[in-house]
């Protein structure tokens, strides 16, 4: 072990490791509630109920009832979830299933890369079957359509702020929430050139994901783990701050680099700088 190694492990040791991911857990879970907010004092008691110095995280059945729990609010409440909330509540079930294996840690990671790597390939697959993704609409309806997105609507795609306004007043008057729906409006010169580059981006970053975390362990893709997924997340959750999906996929991506504690750790800040800038975006700071 090296002496940064011998630093490192006290503050990461096993049980600390796994104390982290399974609170991480239930924080990504205390935020799925906004969109079931009848889950929220469930969610509240859960974290509380992972915290130390109790020790139901160490349980299997506590994973699996919280996962059970979550059953019936998905259903009932199934046109207003999102997909992050279904992942949190599929990872819950992994934690159960790792918790009941002797070596928590190699089945968690099997686990853990087989959801993300699925994740992304289901993604790259919807979007490369969907007309409005791959011709570009879709992100040319989010420049205008999604605040989030304004910034690179005026700064890279070169739209001043009468265009905008504009364009976004053609989306409203035509209820133009739908994408691919054609409302007659004006953006900078160098739109198509920042579509074409964000829809490009997505495809190969989107699939160098799924394809390092599907690749065997032994599988030189698989090297490209946490660059890939470090990619998306930096080029993703900064703009556009999901932290059902940003924190999920960091927790998952650390789990998948044990027992590597330098990855471990920068997949841990990333996920705490993408918390911050969810919560930035709660409070319309960010």
């Amino acid at each position: 072990m090296s002496e940064v190694d011998q630093r490192l492990a006290p503050a990461t040791s096993p049980s600390v490791e796994q104390t982290a991911v399974m609170l991480a857990t239930a924080y990504v879970m205390l935020w799925n509630t906004g969109h079931a907010m009848a889950m929220l004092p469930v969610a509240m008691v859960f974290i509380v109920a992972c915290s130390p110095p109790f020790t139901l995280r160490q349980r299997s059945w506590f994973w699996l009832a919280g996962a059970a729990v979550w059953v019936p609010a998905v259903i009932i409440a199934w046109d207003r979830m999102e997909d992050h909330v279904y992942l949190g509540v599929y990872w819950m079930i992994a934690l159960a299933i790792g918790l009941r294996d002797p070596e928590f840690w190699p089945s968690t990671r099997f686990m853990a890369r087989v959801l993300v790597g699925l994740t992304f390939a289901v993604a790259v697959v919807w979007k490369l079957a969907s007309a409005d993704f791959v011709g570009g609409d879709t992100f040319e309806w989010l420049l205008v359509g999604d605040d989030r997105f304004h910034a690179v609507t005026r700064l890279l795609a070169g739209t001043s702020d009468g265009q905008l306004d504009a364009a976004t007043e053609a989306l409203r008057t035509a209820a133009g929430d739908a994408v691919g729906q054609r409302v007659p409006y004006q953006l900078g010169q160098r739109t198509g050139v920042v579509v074409g580059a964000m829809t490009a981006w997505t495809l190969v970053v989107e699939t160098a994901t799924a394809v390092a975390f599907l690749a065997p362990d032994r599988n030189r893709l698989a090297r490209l783990r946490p660059a890939a997924l470090m990619a998306f997340g930096w080029s993703t959750y900064l703009l556009v701050p999901v932290a059902g999906f940003s924190i999920l996929f960091m927790t998952m991506g650390a789990v998948v680099a044990h027992p590597n504690r330098r990855v471990q750790l920068i997949y841990a800040a990333s996920g705490v700088v993408f918390a911050i800038a969810a919560n930035l975006r709660v409070l319309e700071i960010y």
